[in-house]
């Protein structure tokens, strides 16, 4: 009997399904510095692994936004991005040109940034599904919390229905409890329009 091993990821308000394997890292979250096309949902850029990767906030995206997590969201980045230039007018933290574009050096600093952001967001950093040269090698998406690992047999998940996002492919229920399966594809093709990976060398 196969065995499907899930990552159950907390957003606003749902839980979002996906295979254990399509997500990278989990870390926490880090401001995202705006890029000249960005938009509400698309907070910008984050630095991970020496690479510039685009930072998403699903709840954000036009149309049933929930304004609270928009706030608390928006509050978090422009406090983590103030706390990001504060660190270094004080020379504690470094900044680099690379490309043209500056790239910051953070110093771990944990019990800095703990007071300014919310300790429960996160970010799953999702592996590119996308063929072809369009769309970015990864991308992160903010997290209202720890994600949770889970392995079900495919008789656990239960479709439900269509979702209305169209970030979200479909409902389900695991368990009797309710879950969507985001539309990975989706989001990676409208990030393709917007700047991409930069390798910070």
């Amino acid at each position: 009997m196969e065995i499907l091993r899930c990552l159950l990821l907390p957003i606003y308000g749902k839980t979002l399904m996906v295979p254990y394997a399509s997500v990278a890292e989990i870390v926490a979250f880090t401001a995202a510095e705006s890029f000249s096309k960005s938009k509400n949902w698309i907070l910008g850029e984050f630095g991970w692994r020496g690479l510039n990767i685009p930072l998403v906030c699903l709840e954000m995206y036009p149309g049933k936004t929930d304004e609270r997590s928009a706030n608390q969201t928006n509050q978090a980045n422009q406090a983590s991005q103030k706390n990001q230039a504060n660190q270094v007018s004080k020379g504690k933290m470094s900044e680099k040109s690379v490309n043209g574009k500056k790239v910051h050096e953070r110093q771990t600093n944990e019990q800095a940034l703990s007071f300014i952001v919310k300790p429960t967001l996160h970010v799953a950093v999702f592996n590119r599904m996308l063929e072809g040269d369009s769309g970015p090698d990864f991308m992160g998406v903010v997290l209202q919390g720890l994600p949770m690992m889970h392995r079900y047999k495919h008789s656990d998940v239960v479709f439900v229905g269509k979702a209305s996002q169209p970030y979200l492919m479909m409902e389900v229920k695991v368990r009797e409890k309710p879950a969507f399966i985001p539309n990975i594809l989706w989001i990676e093709e409208k990030l393709s329009h917007f700047q991409g990976t930069l390798r910070v060398r």
